[in-house]
């Protein structure tokens, strides 16, 4: 079991098959909403060594009491895995490959003291190619 909280479980099993990072926020006054920008980075084709950002996502989460912590998962639609493949000894779908190297980085979160028309929580992902 993952947490007592509700949706918690569902959420990150999505992180399975989607890039996913997660950060603690906390603040000594009250957030009415917090906002968390990330970037999702993969590895370079041209040059493996390297990492390119593939996508920024905007985790916008809810009111927080002053001192008190949250956990938030932030979740991508970046997938871990290439298309699927049809097996050809079965003709079933099967999983694509693992694209290795996908994470999500550079986060940084703010604390809103006044209220947004935006629908909280939610996970919003632009890919970048």
């Amino acid at each position: 079991m993952v947490s007592a909280k509700a949706g918690l479980a569902e959420t990150v099993k999505k992180c399975e098959s989607y890039a996913c990072g997660a950060v603690i926020v906390a603040a000594d006054y009250r957030c009415v909403w917090w906002e968390i920008k990330s970037t999702v980075y993969g590895t370079d084709p041209a040059d493996a060594s390297k990492k390119i950002a593939l996508g920024k996502l905007r985790t916008l989460y809810g009111p927080l009491s002053p001192k008190t912590y949250a956990n938030i998962i932030l979740l991508s639609d970046e997938p871990l895995y290439g298309p699927s493949v049809t097996d050809p000894s079965t003709g079933e779908q099967i999983q694509g490959p693992p694209r290795t190297g996908v994470v999500v980085g550079g986060i940084s979160a703010i604390c809103h003291k006044s209220g947004t028309n935006e629908k909280i929580p939610a996970n919003i992902y632009t890919p970048l190619r």
